[in-house]
């Protein structure tokens, strides 16, 4: 008889368990051991860890905050933009932001911002149809209102509405940007709207603005030029000049052989 009252109030105990669990369940209780932040994971430290999607999402913004420790954003023309360490938001609309993290399971700080005094802020990408546009800010001596983008093709260099192309593989970093090709890397420092105003005295109407990693990094700028021959015929010159990306100095000028006689 004891042994049917201890397994009845076993029996009763176990439905209690079941019952209060579907209760939990209903009402939306979570394990106090797997802590979330904004819907996404997060260790004790108060790390988010998650994955970025694989592939961008087309027409979603990525916000993406660079740090000094941050590992560099590659851009080659042929490749998908790389984005490792970084504390990244997806934009939906004009007010809502959800926080998410780098790709491949990085732990990203969710307290990490950048410092006041790095070159690079206000950096987004975006995957469009035929291209990943990514934007940002560039404060040296001036602020620089950066726009790459990269197509299957080539890389298109954008500063202050003036934009240059290159086939070079492209990094940013908190710091700066950098070209790297076969190993060797320099720092842009010059911008194509700068490269714009040193050649201005040669060049009327700029075509085309080239930036290559040689022996040393040039912008290649190609153009016309306004003119008369012989001081009353009106004529245009095809003008190309070299510009040094690292000094600034124009390193070649090549116009028509005829060009003496225009003034």
């Amino acid at each position: 008889m004891k042994n049917k009252q201890l397994g009845l109030a076993f029996l009763i105990l176990v439905l209690i368990v079941f019952q209060l669990t579907l209760a939990s369940a209903d009402i939306g209780i979570t394990d106090p051991t797997e802590p979330k932040q904004n819907g996404l994971p997060v260790d004790p430290k108060n790390e988010i860890i998650a994955n970025m999607p694989i592939t961008l999402e087309k027409g979603v913004i990525y916000n993406v905050k660079l740090t000094e420790s941050s590992k560099p954003i590659t851009i080659e023309a042929n490749k998908k933009v790389q984005v490792f360490e970084a504390t990244v938001t997806i934009k939906e609309n004009e007010n809502n932001y959800i926080p998410t993290a780098a790709p491949e399971g990085v732990v990203v700080p969710s307290n990490r911002e950048p410092v006041k005094n790095q070159k690079i802020n206000e950096l987004t990408i975006e995957e469009k149809k035929d291209s990943t546009e990514i934007k940002f800010t560039l404060k040296d001596e001036t602020e620089h209102n950066i726009r790459i983008e990269k197509t299957k093709e080539k890389i298109f260099f954008e500063s202050n509405g003036i934009t240059a192309e290159t086939k070079e593989k492209i990094e940013i970093t908190s710091n700066g940007i950098t070209i790297e090709k076969n190993g060797n890397k320099k720092e842009i420092k010059l911008m194509p709207d700068t490269v714009k105003e040193k050649v201005s005295k040669i060049i009327d109407e700029m075509q085309k603005i080239e930036l290559a990693l040689e022996e040393t990094m040039v912008y290649k700028t190609k153009g016309t030029k306004q003119g008369k021959l012989l001081a009353f015929i009106p004529v245009q010159m095809q003008i190309n000049a070299e510009v040094n990306a690292e000094t600034g100095e124009i390193k070649k000028i090549e116009k028509p052989w005829w060009s003496f006689l225009v003034v």
